[in-house]
């Protein structure tokens, strides 16, 4: 589709996106390896599991890459599939056949100019939907009726909303269960047979739906459940292990 096809929004769209990437100084220095500290194997947890004594608290919602090398270099990398915090360590696990001893944990962190380049480009190659279209001019669908999910009223409001088709907007206040709400939504879109691809502007909000509803699902199996990036908190693993697998 050439320029003068698209839409007059997505063409707009493309400019605004287009001045904050003139407007922006890309740091390539932030590219550099940042190292956070040693880490060591924790026994106490199992084969994989490393732990970071942290002098301050640490952000991993920006973070591109987080691993484990030898002396903070740039060699092999065992990517980080699953951390937590607990009263100033940071818990880490990778494979097993990482090395113990001279081994650093480092991350790397994406800049703000990458990502606002990574949207210009990917709104240029967008075929425009009726969906694209309907968030654009936000034009919302009818609400569907309610359906019972075991919640209250306006909780079982939200899950039929989440599992219809077309463009939604759902509103929650703290305190009113938005969690509980996406847990049970991804139950039942999976019952569906759907795929579902849950995003949000904090790993931990993820990392919490996720459990929840690894939590609901009697008969997950493995691999049915992906966590792209790595965890923020100890996810749930039945005793067998295959509630999540974490990529």
């Amino acid at each position: 589709m050439d320029s003068g096809q698209k839409p007059s929004w997505l063409t707009a769209a493309v400019t605004a996106v287009q001045e904050l990437c003139a407007q922006s100084v890309r740091d390539r220095s932030s590219d550099r390896l940042r190292q956070v500290g040693p880490a060591y194997a924790a026994t106490e947890r199992g084969r994989g599991w490393f732990k970071i004594v942290l002098r301050r608290p640490l952000d991993l919602d920006r973070a591109e890459a987080v691993f484990l090398t030898i002396g903070g270099g740039r060699g092999t990398r065992y990517s980080v599939f699953e951390t937590f915090s607990d009263q100033g360590l940071l818990y880490v696990r990778v494979m097993e056949c990482a090395p113990t001893e001279n081994v650093v944990l480092c991350i790397q962190q994406s800049t703000s100019g990458t990502l606002v380049e990574s949207l210009v480009e990917h709104l240029r190659q967008l075929s425009p939907s009726p969906l694209t279209s309907a968030f654009a001019t936000g034009r919302l669908s009818p609400v569907p009726p309610a359906r019972d999910h075991g919640l209250n009223a306006e909780q079982n409001q939200a899950v039929s909303v989440c599992c219809a088709g077309g463009l939604h907007a759902i509103w929650g206040p703290p305190g009113t269960g938005k969690t509980r709400v996406i847990a049970h939504a991804l139950r039942s879109l999976r019952a569906a047979g759907k795929s579902v691809l849950l995003v949000s502007g904090t790993n931990v909000a993820v990392d919490n739906a996720l459990e929840r509803a690894a939590e609901l699902v009697t008969d997950l199996r493995a691999g049915q459940f992906v966590r792209v990036g790595a965890p923020t908190v100890r996810l749930f693993h039945p005793p067998d292990g295959r509630a999540l697998v974490t990529a």
